[in-house]
């Protein structure tokens, strides 16, 4: 990889292409077989033309080039400057656009990082950089490639310009505006009955098993029902006050990432609450940090929840707290700590979408003749896998559509439905397991 950049670099600084090597060696072709040997002056003159032209277009360029490396200096940025995800937005960098220059066209692009989409816009004889990012991060070195080029393609030259910036990413909310407060249960301070045990009151029944206390019998269910039954303890619940918000970073996760900064921006995550990431497993309990830890945590993929662990044992070393889960809608490797926690604590997992596609397979014929349709939204087969899984471990799953801001259950893709219409609704009761 180095050595392919270090060759890249090299013949950025060669004026010529391949295409002006191509029509300089004709041209010197047809002059001398051609041109001198038969004296026909319109070959003669094509072929002067062209050399001169080729010629020409390099020193032109060669000029640009020097007067943009000379003219284009890094700066120390003023202030951060805050962006979303997938939205354009001008950066503040500039350039000459060289329009005293004939036959001179410059564009530019990011090298590092490499989630930026350039276009340009043309203000007072300048050429302004409007940027669009596609993923969340915090940047502070922008290292761009300037090509300066004629207008036939004889000749190019590039130059790299690194640039000290303050640029924050945040991702874009979609129509994810008004939502209700992540709140969940946890294990309950107060007892269904001031006579009761720690686990609550055995008030449900089930059907007598092998093995179970035949004290808990209920004898006139028998009685009357001819049917063993036991009194199942009931635990009790009350709504937690602390909250443990993580954010599972992976393939996809934009989404996801939208909905936890709604609920950091918006407080929708109690009073009391710690933000944390693979990349930060301190957490952060401030607005500012936690969407700092967010942005962040795009640098996170690869670790599948490595350390949510150490971070819960950091935020209960204040008390009990109950978890809110940020998950990506591909499952991966993740899903086994998740699972490994559900087993000993209940788990809220909240999934971002960008709306859903259901996927038809198209006849052979036409894949042979067609290039595929792009797409749009997740495959609903993913987000299914991802929700059975979950299930598995009897986590509370909330599925948020960024594009409609709107919650969806499983009949929806099961119905081939693309946009839910079920009213958003976050929370616990005993009865959603």
């Amino acid at each position: 990889m180095r050595l392919f950049s270090l060759i890249r670099r090299i013949f950025d600084l060669f004026p010529w292409t391949p295409l002006g090597l191509l029509i300089a060696g004709a041209s010197a072709v047809t002059l001398k077989l051609f041109a001198y040997a038969e004296l026909d002056l319109v070959l003669l003159v094509v072929g002067y033309t062209t050399l001169a032209l080729c010629v020409v277009s390099a020193i032109f360029v060669s000029a640009a080039a020097v007067f943009l490396k000379l003219h284009v200096r890094s700066s120390e940025p003023r202030q951060t400057l805050v962006l979303e995800t997938k939205t354009a937005m001008e950066t503040g960098f500039s350039i000459p656009s060289l329009f005293f220059v004939p036959l001179i066209q410059v564009r530019w692009g990011w090298e590092e990082p490499k989630v930026v989409r350039i276009t340009r816009s043309r203000r007072r004889g300048r050429l302004h950089e409007v940027a669009s990012f596609s993923d969340r991060g915090c940047f502070r070195v922008a290292v761009r490639r300037l090509v300066v080029e004629d207008a036939f393609g004889f000749c190019r030259i590039a130059i790299r310009v690194a640039d000290q910036i303050a640029l924050d990413v945040l991702p874009h909310l979609g129509g994810l505006r008004h939502l209700a407060a992540l709140m969940s249960m946890t294990g309950g301070d107060e007892l269904p009955h001031p006579m009761g045990i720690d686990a609550g009151d055995r008030l449900e029944l089930k059907r007598y098993m092998a093995g179970d206390p035949a004290r808990f019998i209920h004898w006139k269910v028998f009685a009357r029902t001819r049917k063993l039954m036991i009194r199942a303890p009931e635990r009790a619940l009350t709504l937690s006050h602390r909250t443990a918000a993580f954010i599972v970073s992976g393939p996809d996760d934009d989404a996801s990432a939208a909905v936890a900064r709604l609920a950091i921006e918006k407080r929708l995550l109690g009073s009391d609450w710690s933000f944390g990431s693979d990349a930060d497993i301190d957490g952060a309990g401030e607005i500012g940090e936690a969407l700092a830890i967010l942005m962040r945590s795009s640098g996170a993929r690869g670790q599948n929840a490595g350390g949510i662990r150490a971070f819960l044992r950091r935020v209960e070393e204040q008390g009990p707290s109950s978890l809110i889960v940020f998950l990506p809608p591909r499952l991966s490797a993740w899903i086994e700590p998740i699972l490994e926690l559900a087993k000993t604590r209940r788990v809220h997992a909240v999934i971002g979408i960008d709306g859903m596609s259901i996927g038809k397979r198209e006849p052979r014929w036409r894949r042979l003749i067609s290039l595929p349709a792009p797409q749009v939204g997740t495959p609903a087969e993913q987000l299914q896998q991802t929700v059975q899984a979950l299930k598995k471990g009897k986590c509370q799953i909330t599925v948020l559509d960024r594009v409609s801001g709107r919650a969806i259950g499983e009949q929806h893709w099961r119905a081939g439905a693309t946009i839910s219409i079920v009213p958003v609704r976050f929370g616990f009761s005993p009865t959603d397991h």
